[in-house]
C-alpha cells in the first residue's frame, strides 16, 4: 500500500475512533496554519466570565480577577516547542512536520534532539531568572518541550506578575481545574463496515493495526478482558515499541523520572496493548483507574472483542454475547492526569498533552472540560497545545460540553 492510501486509511479509523469517544458532536480545531494575533504583551488588558487577562511588561498574565494565594502557575517562555520550529535558530535545523514536507513529527531525528537540547538549556535560564525576580529558589512542577515551551511551579499572585515581565516570558496562566465528562456509551457509528472495508473507499478493513491512541483521563484497569495482550477473537496486539518495551510506569528506565511525573511500578501490568501508563503526582500517584471513565472511554476507542461479558453500568446490568472497541487491534496509552472522583489539575493535564507527543501517538481522546473557558483561546496554553499537536500529524478530539443529564 502506498503512503497517501497507507495515510487515508489511518485517518478514516482515527475519525472514526474519537467520534466514538464523545457523545456529542466533535469540536473541529483551527487549522493551525491560521495566523495568530501578534503577542499579547502589546494588548490591552480585559475581564470576561471572572477571568483577568492583562500585560504584564513583555508577558501576559492570565488569572481569576479575585485570585489571591499561592496557586500553581504554569508559565510559557517565548521560543516555540518541538512541534512548531520552523527553523532560524543558526545551527538548528526545522523539526516541524509541515516545513520539512512531512505528515507526522519525528521526535528521534538529530534535528528534534538537538532542539530539544536546546529549550532545556533556554528553561533552564528562564528558571533562574525567574527565581531571581522573586527573590527565592522555585519548586519545579512540570516542564514542557514538545507542544509547548515552558514550565509550571506555585507561586503567588504577585510572583507571577513578576515572572510574566521578564523578557524571555510570553504567557503565565493560573492553573485551572478540568473534569471528566459523561461516561455514556456512543451510538452505534458503523464501525463493522470499516472492519471489512465496505466503506474504506477500496482500501482494505481495518480494525486499527498500528495506530497508537493516547488517553488522557483518569487511569485505566489493566486487568479488564478489554485490555489484555490478546482478544477473544485470538488476535494478538502488536508492540509498535518492539515486545517487552513500554513508556511510562511500565518503563523499567524510568526510574529517576522529571519532576512530577509517577516512576516505575514493576506491579503494574503493561502488555502489547497496553503499551504503556503515565502518572502524575500532582493528580494520581497510582494510575490504576479508580472513577471508571478513563476505561470507559479506552475501551470505547480500542478494547479488545471480548465474548460472553457480564457489563455493570450505573443504568443497568446486563449480558452481551460480544463487545468490542471501534479499533480493537489498535494500542493504547492513558495518561492519568486526573484525581480519583475529583478534579484533573491543569498543569498536570499539560505534561499529559505534550509526553503524548513525545510518544508518538497517532489519535488523542481527552472526554474533560472546564467550567471557565477561556476568553482569548490565543492566550491559552491548552488550546496552543491542540493546535501544535495537530501540525504534528496528531489527531486530537476533545469534549465540548458533553456532561450528559
Amino acid at each position: 500500500m502506498n503512503n497517501v492510501k497507507s495515510h487515508r486509511l489511518v485517518m478514516i479509523m482515527t475519525i472514526l475512533i474519537v467520534v466514538a469517544m464523545l457523545s456529542t458532536p466533535i469540536a473541529a480545531l483551527a487549522d493551525s496554519s491560521v495566523a495568530a494575533p501578534a503577542q499579547a504583551g502589546g494588548t490591552t488588558g480585559f475581564t470576561q466570565d471572572g477571568i483577568t487577562v492583562k500585560p504584564a511588561g513583555s508577558g501576559t498574565l492570565v488569572q481569576p480577577k479575585d485570585a489571591v494565594g499561592p496557586a500553581v502557575y504554569v508559565v510559557q517562555l517565548d521560543d516555540v516547542p518541538l512541534a512548531s520550529y520552523r527553523g532560524g535558530i543558526e545551527g538548528l535545523e526545522a523539526t516541524n512536520p509541515k516545513a520539512l514536507g512531512e505528515t507526522r513529527l519525528n521526535v528521534n531525528s538529530p534535528a528534534s534532539q538537538a532542539y530539544l537540547d536546546y529549550l532545556a538549556a533556554q528553561r533552564a535560564v528562564a528558571i533562574d531568572a525567574s527565581e531571581a525576580a522573586i527573590g527565592r529558589q522555585l519548586t519545579i512542577d512540570f516542564e514542557y518541550m514538545a507542544t509547548f515551551n515552558g514550565y509550571a511551579s506555585t507561586m503567588t499572585p504577585d510572583e507571577a506578575a513578576q515572572i510574566a515581565a521578564l523578557p524571555m516570558v510570553n504567557l503565565v496562566e493560573r492553573e485551572q481545574m478540568f473534569y471528566p465528562q459523561t461516561d455514556a456509551g456512543p451510538e452505534w457509528i458503523g464501525a463493522p463496515d470499516i472492519w471489512d472495508g465496505t466503506m474504506t473507499s477500496g482500501l482494505p478493513g481495518t480494525y486499527g493495526e498500528g495506530i497508537i491512541v493516547g488517553v488522557i483521563d483518569t487511569g485505566i484497569d489493566p486487568w479488564n478482558p478489554s485490555f489484555l495482550a490478546t482478544g477473544d477473537d485470538g488476535y494478538t496486539v502488536q508492540n509498535p515499541y518492539g515486545d517487552g518495551n513500554y513508556v511510562g510506569i511500565c518503563d523499567p528506565n524510568n526510574t529517576n523520572p522529571p519532576a512530577g511525573v509517577v516512576p516505575y511500578d514493576p506491579t503494574f501490568p503493561c502488555n502489547s496493548k497496553l503499551i504503556g501508563v503515565w502518572g502524575y503526582t500532582a493528580s494520581d500517584p497510582n494510575p490504576r483507574d479508580g472513577d471508571g471513565h478513563g476505561s470507559h472511554t479506552s475501551s470505547t476507542a480500542a478494547g479488545n472483542v471480548v465474548y460472553n461479558t457480564h457489563v455493570e453500568s450505573p443504568t443497568a446490568i446486563y449480558t452481551a454475547s460480544v463487545i468490542s472497541g471501534v479499533a480493537p487491534h489498535a494500542n493504547i496509552i492513558m495518561y492519568d492526569g486526573c484525581i480519583d472522583d475529583g478534579g484533573c489539575p491543569g498543569a498536570s493535564l499539560d505534561a499529559a498533552r505534550d509526553q503524548a507527543l513525545l510518544d508518538g501517538v497517532n489519535v488523542i481522546n481527552y472526554s474533560i472540560g472546564s467550567g471557565s473557558p477561556s476568553p482569548d483561546p490565543w492566550n491559552n496554553i491548552e488550546e496552543q497545545q491542540w493546535l501544535a499537536l495537530r501540525d504534528a500529524g496528531v489527531f486530537c478530539a476533545t469534549s465540548a460540553g458533553n456532561a450528559g443529564p
